[in-house]
């Protein structure tokens, strides 16, 4: 995550993801839906 500073004002503030992060979001994604089809239960995958 790369934090950018507004100088303001008023103060503000934005993140976004470096490069390193966009290249996770593939297994990222496959990641989250595994965990929808996860009963929340314990025990439950």
């Amino acid at each position: 995550m790369v934090r950018e500073v507004d100088e303001g004002p008023p103060l503000g503030g934005a993140y976004r993801s470096t490069d390193a992060g966009a290249a996770m979001e593939p297994a990222l994604k496959e990641l989250g839906q595994w965990a929808d089809t996860c009963p929340a239960a314990p025990g439950g995958c």
